[in-house]
């Protein structure tokens, strides 16, 4: 696909469930304390994202409680 003038590789996950509450989507790709115990730092799609910024991939999300959440990959693609 083409964004912002350049062309991608465009790669979207989504699923019909209930959504992510807006509260917690504001603050999904921030380091947050986790509510799934001690072992968890809550920092895994913070990672991923400034992971993905290192090499031009960006990530971003939609959800609803209509449609459901979509994760969206825009990697820059090489070449013509």
């Amino acid at each position: 696909i083409e964004a912002n003038g350049d062309k991608h590789v465009e790669i979207v996950v989504s699923d019909n469930g209930p959504g992510i509450a807006p509260h917690l989507l504001d603050q999904l790709f921030s380091p947050v304390a986790s509510s799934k115990g001690s072992d968890h730092a809550g920092l895994g799609l913070n990672i991923v994202r400034n992971m993905a910024k290192d090499i031009g991939v960006r990530i971003s999300c939609q959800s609803s409680a209509e449609t459901g959440t979509s994760f969206r990959v825009l990697i820059p693609r090489q070449g013509s």
